[in-house]
């Protein structure tokens, strides 16, 4: 934020006030002033904080306040905030002495934002820090390790580069490789090599470097793209290993081939051969030497013809055999060969003698732990680091071949039912077993064929190669049933169910984003049937995924030309025959299909990312409305709008939502805020934005109450006006139904807490809350939602009176 004049720093005291939480400790650490921010998050009054020890308060300090001398600089403070409901908050504050005029510090000023849930990330994010570090050392301890980004500049190396370069890091960072060029390969090479990892491949090959002292230093060389979600490669990491002595006896190989060298390459690290083609059935090797050979436990005695070939597996000789030709007919050949637990790296150059290959010369080297650290890189890439599934990249790989080859599939949309619940009431070390024991159940419910991923959260993949429907139907079934089964973890049996979408390949969707796509809406389905089942994609799901994009479309030009009506449908106090509450209702009006209700828009407007707008200026409009009434002296009544729950999500809500009504200068509260119950167990962080709204006056209504899994238990926690039970209820009044509204209205009054109920259109439906104890209600047996002029007309009363 940038303040254009001197005026607009009158506003810093409020902006302060709105966004940190401040207050003040004299030097005996009592408590000389907080504002009503930090006063709401201890649940106490401001007043009753005023004169308190700090110490007396669940409020600690990680390092004390006052431990630096009083004029050096005051380092920031972490607090830890602990309020009556048992919520824990955590407090980043930087504190500020306070100088009197004899230039005593009397007073010490904290102003401190909220890092809660950057604390929370902080433990879980702790184990997989440890992992990343044993491999971080690996890397370091093995091999060569340099980070470039997508352009080539070098953002990380570590100090083995460092070393065999002769340069510091700092003259490293921030450069490209051609800082170590050695002009010896061409630009074709080049091209070549940033061609395919451009392409997210792997590139492996040798390159000759120079270091800073004029040396030139070959070095074997694997760099790996890193891909972000639309595959494109965001930095690449390479992983080297010197060949310099290597290459340099192969160089001198070259000089001293006709000599017998067997003395001085006997002594090497790596293994030294030559060998000699006498027809394609003869192969002499005239030369085996190296240190390396001990380690193998190969000896060198009577290692003519094919006894060499003799000491590898069977399926391996071939393809040793193939290599060895290859060589032997020109060719430079590179192979990598597995034995006895080694991975050895093996190159092979042919002697020429009047353009006739005389003989070849090999080279074994040892290339071990550089295979276990790309093997470590690689799986990090492309599996889930907690349930070691594969991830949405390889995922999304693996199905595309498996399109690619052409036979049909199932893939197997998977979302936990009460998955969040298990985490918020067990904790996070809970949940992830609970994750690590779904992905094993998944797995022993297919075959070795099939996938099983992980995609993220609590939602999980999996790829059967069956074309058959009904053996299709066969093996989800059995997913349902292992899932709903306990999950005996740390102590607890948890129980949790499955719902399952389910499309076809090639009947649902012939790429792997329409597959993930029409699973995904069978899924929903299988949740809005009762969850613990599974569906396939249909017709009907397509139709409703084309309207739904068609929709959403024409929802973006709707709101660019507010093509909105607005309704209002009194709330009644039917005891005493009078309104008390404005609800705004919202209709679109569309060109083709007519009035469509907030219902179904405000949805398509949470997933086409619109709801911030599309809320915002829908609150705005209500409350011009009110406020327009207010001004031509009608009765003040508060007006009462739905919302979505994600706006609470939405960043500066509170603070917007603030600035505009003073805009339209609008007392807070006359306004009423309606929102769904299923926030009372399904948003993090709602409570501290419902209290902010509270404390500014803005009441809250809970909506569809009974439903989502809200219940009267949870409503003591949350700062809540009045409570609207779900109307469905209402809306088949059975037995069963009649004995729920009854107890609901009776534990509402024994809480104290104002019912209100909606959608009373029948008299059947009044006469029954008639025999109850409810007497707020809202529907078309009272009054159908009017346009604002026949509203004003038929219930607004003039305030005033002629020459008044």
């Amino acid at each position: 934020m940038s303040f254009q004049n001197m005026s607009d720093l009158s506003t810093l005291p409020q902006l302060i006030d709105e966004q940190f939480y401040v207050f003040i400790l004299n030097d005996d650490a009592t408590f000389s002033y907080c504002n009503e921010r930090f006063a709401m998050l201890l649940n106490e009054s401001k007043d009753s904080l005023i004169g308190k020890h700090y110490s007396s308060l669940p409020l600690y300090f990680e390092n004390e306040p006052f431990s630096q001398p009083k004029w050096e600089r005051q380092e920031p403070k972490t607090i830890r905030i602990t309020n009556r409901s048992g919520h824990s908050h955590w407090l980043f504050a930087s504190e500020f002495p306070i100088v009197s005029k004899e230039e005593n510090i009397r007073q010490y000023l904290y102003v401190a934002t909220n890092i809660t849930k950057e604390r929370e990330k902080y433990n879980e994010a702790k184990q997989l820090n440890i992992y990343l570090k044993q491999i971080e050392e690996a890397l370091h301890q093995s091999s060569i390790v340099s980070i470039t980004d997508s352009k080539g500049v070098i953002t990380y190396v570590n100090e083995k580069l460092c070393e065999i370069s002769q340069y510091d890091e700092s003259e490293i960072i921030g450069k490209t490789h051609r800082l170590f060029s050695s002009n010896y390969h061409s630009a074709t090479f080049f091209y070549q090599l940033w061609k395919t990892i451009q392409s997210g491949k792997q590139w492996q090959g040798n390159l000759r470097n120079k270091a800073k002292d004029g040396r030139f230093i070959w070095l074997n060389t694997t760099i790996i793209p890193f891909l972000d979600e639309n595959g494109i490669p965001y930095q690449y990491i390479a992983i080297q290993n010197d060949i310099t002595k290597t290459k340099e006896v192969e160089a001198s190989l070259e000089v001293a081939m006709r000599n017998d060298f067997r003395q001085t390459v006997k002594h090497l690290q790596n293994i030294i051969f030559k060998y000699e083609v006498k027809d394609p059935l003869s192969i002499e090797f005239t030369m085996v030497e190296g240190q390396f050979l001990d380690k193998l436990g190969i000896k060198t005695i009577d290692l003519n013809g094919f006894s060499l070939l003799k000491k590898f597996k069977k399926q391996q000789r071939f393809f040793i055999l193939r290599n060895l030709m290859r060589a032997a007919r020109g060719e430079q050949v590179e192979f990598e060969l597995e034995y006895e637990q080694h991975t050895i790296l093996i190159y092979l150059s042919p002697i020429f003698q009047e353009d006739i290959v005389k003989e070849v010369v090999g080279t074994g080297i040892d290339i071990t732990q550089r295979k276990k650290a790309e093997e470590t890189i690689a799986f990090m890439a492309y599996y889930d680091s907690l349930t070691k599934l594969p991830n949405r990249q390889l995922l999304q790989q693996l199905t595309n071949e498996k399109i690619t080859q052409g036979e049909g599939f199932a893939l197997l949309f998977i979302d936990l039912d009460r998955f969040k619940s298990v985490n918020d009431s067990m904790g996070h070390l809970t949940g992830d077993q609970l994750l690590i024991s779904v992905g094993e159940r998944l797995k022993r419910c297919v075959r070795d064929n099939d996938i099983v991923a992980r995609l993220s959260g609590d939602e999980f993949v999996v790829i059967l190669s069956l074309e058959d429907e009904e053996l299709v139907r066969t093996v989800t079934q059995r997913i349902v049933t292992e899932i709903s089964l306990v999950f005996p973890i740390n102590s607890y049996d948890i129980y949790v169910t499955p719902s399952i979408g389910i499309s076809l390949y090639p009947k649902d969707g012939t790429t792997y984003e329409e597959l993930l796509q029409h699973a995904d809406a069978a899924m929903y389905l299988a949740k809005n049937l009762g969850k613990n089942n599974f569906q396939f994609f249909t017709d009907s799901l397509r139709k409703q995924i084309k309207e739904r994009k068609t929709l959403e479309h024409d929802l973006r030009k709707a709101l660019m030309y507010e093509n909105f009506s607005f309704y209002y449908q009194p709330i009644w106090n039917v005891k005493k025959n009078e309104i008390i509450a404005i609800q705004s209702k919202v209709m679109w009006d569309h060109p083709f299909r007519g009035k469509i209700e907030d219902q179904r828009f405000v949805p398509l407007a949470e997933n086409a990312g619109l709801i911030l707008p599309l809320g915002m200026w829908m609150i705005r409009r209500a409350c011009i409305q009110i406020k327009m009434w207010q001004d031509v002296g009608y009765k003040s009544l508060p007006l009462s709008i739905h919302i979505s729950n994600r706006l609470l999500d939405q960043p500066f809500f509170v603070s917007k939502l603030l600035s505009m009504l003073k805009e339209i200068e609008l007392d807070p509260r006359h306004l009423l805020l309606e929102l769904d119950g299923a926030f009372l167990t399904s948003m993090d962080g709602a409570q501290e934005v419902m209290e902010q709204l509270d404390a500014h006056g803005i009441r809250l209504i809970v909506n569809q109450f009974g439903s989502g899994g809200s219940s009267f238990d949870q409503l003591p926690n949350w700062p809540i006006s009045k409570i609207k039970i779900d109307d469905t209820f209402l809306q088949s009044l059975n037995a069963t139904n009649r004995i729920i509204v009854r107890s609901m209205v009776e534990l509402a009054h024994q809480l104290h807490l104002p019912l209100l109920v909606d959608r009373v259109d029948t008299k059947q439906q009044a006469d029954f809350l008639d025999s109850t104890n409810c007497s707020i209600r809202q529907g078309n047996f009272y009054e159908e939602p009017l346009s604002n002029k026949e509203f004003a007309r038929k219930y607004l009363e003039p305030t005033f009176h002629e020459g008044s």
